[in-house]
This record gives C-alpha cells, structure tokens and sequence, in this order.
C-alpha cells in the first residue's frame, strides 16, 4: 500500500553511507517514522526532501513493519533558520514538541499547519520567538488533550480581577481574593494551619495581571490561523514564556534537549 501526503521532517538518523530513518510530522497520518533510501546521495531529489525542517511532499510505501519513503518533493526548506542558531535551536525545540505531543497514525494538520506558520515567522517576519514559542507550546499542548481551564476562577468563577494566579500544576486560574484565603500543602504533606479561617489547596500558584491571562486565553482558545495575532510587553512576554514552560513540564514530565541548549543561546 502507498501513501501520498505532505509532512515537516522533524528528526533525521543516518543509517550508513547512503540511508537514513527520518520522521515526519505528517498532515494525515500524524507522526510516522520511515526508511529513506539513498537519502544521503546529493544528486538524488529524495536528498533534499528528507532533509531536517523540509516540508515535503511525500510518496511512502507502507511495508509489513516499516514505511519507506519512495519519494520526497520539497515544498520549504526554511533555508534562512540556518543562518541564524538561536532561530535553528528554536526550530529544533518546536520539532521535539512536535514527536512528543502529536499524534501517530492520526491526522495532525492543525498541529503541522501551527509549526509551519511558526517556522515561517522566524524566517520571514520580525515577530519576537518570545512570541512564537508560548504559542506553539501551549497550542500543541492543547491540541494533545491538555488544554487548561482558563475561563474563571477555579473555585468561586470570576472572570477577571486586576491580578490572578495559574496553577501549573493543574492548569487552572484561581482570582487573587481565593488564593490568598489558601494555605498550601508543602512537599513533606505537612500543612500551615497558623489561619484558622483559611482553606488547604494543594498546589502553588504564580502571579500574572489580566494582560498575560487574556493572552493565554487567546492561545487556547482562537482558530489557528489568528493563533500569533497578539502583542505583548517584553516583561510580560518573558512572563508568559515562564508559565507555558511550567505547565509543560508538569504536564508531560519530560526533558526536552533542545529547550535546554535553546536556553543556553539566549
């Protein structure tokens, strides 16, 4: 059987001389992983294809227990992201995100279409990456089933106050009046109970103004294609870098290599 779709070569493993395995954040069938013949020989069209950050039009034979790919038609290379490491690196991150939150065997086009218009941003336009990369984060997140409840209060439904507090644990927005009538729960399953009157939650909070919660709102909750039509201050940009990051990491609970060497270029 042969399959005919367009996917971003998101890893690349040489193999020997000639083959590498790829994989590949396709539009139809999700996340595949498949063999590329003859991949490394520069006068072959397949070469480019395959190559990382390649947007490709695919033709892949399915085998018993492996995908081949019998041709590669290059759609965007994204050239310019390796002229520039601190872009590179981002890339890399979204293409990490990507093989851990997309799907295998489903179709993933909104997630594809979310990355590729990233890409496209950090090469062709001024947008910050501050910008872009709490976007793809959170959106990715989103659409892997982790999506955080941001309409209200967690615990009396407010819509808004001047201040207000996420829960990266939890996912959750909780108004300042409720958080400071709380009492957390430390590590060793110890509690304050030095205010009588307060109530025990079970996890910490961060402190963001209603500039950063409509902001993640917006990622959340607009269709993809206004997902980068926002602006924010540098200090509430990096703020919000902050909180995404957090909430990743609670939610998938995994290292992702490159965000840690795309912290080292910053």
């Amino acid at each position: 059987m042969k399959l005919n779709t367009t996917g971003l070569i998101i890893k690349e493993q040489n193999l020997d001389e000639n083959d590498k395995i790829v994989t590949a954040l396709t539009k139809d069938y999700g996340v595949i992983k498949a063999f590329a013949k003859n991949a490394k020989n520069i006068r072959k069209s397949l070469s480019t294809g395959v190559s990382l950050l390649s947007f490709s039009k695919l033709d892949i034979f399915v085998g018993k227990e492996s995908y081949i790919i019998n041709d590669a038609g290059s759609i965007e290379i994204f050239f310019e992201l390796r002229k520039d490491i601190f872009k590179m690196a981002m890339a890399q991150y979204f293409c990490e995100l990507a093989g851990a939150l997309c799907p295998t065997d489903a179709p993933a086009n909104e997630q594809l279409s979310i990355i590729l218009n990233a890409l496209h941003l950090l090469c062709k336009t001024d947008k910050t990456p501050l910008l872009i990369k709490p976007c793809v984060e959170l959106r990715l997140l989103c659409a892997a089933g982790y999506m955080p409840d941001l309409v209200m209060c967690s615990t009396c439904g407010a819509y808004e106050q001047k201040t207000m507090h996420f829960l990266p644990k939890s996912g959750k927005l909780c108004c300042a009046e409720c958080y400071n009538k709380t009492v957390f729960t430390p590590e060793d399953g110890t509690q304050n109970y030095s205010h009588a009157n307060k109530k025990t939650a079970p996890e910490p909070g961060v402190e963001i103004d209603m500039g950063i919660v409509t902001a993640l709102r917006h990622i959340t909750f607009v269709p993809a294609a206004k997902l980068f039509s926002f602006e924010l201050p540098q200090e509430s940009l990096v703020r919000l870098n902050q909180l995404t990051e957090l909430y990743l990491a609670y939610t998938v609970q995994q290292d992702f290599v490159t965000l840690k060497f795309l912290k080292g270029c910053l």
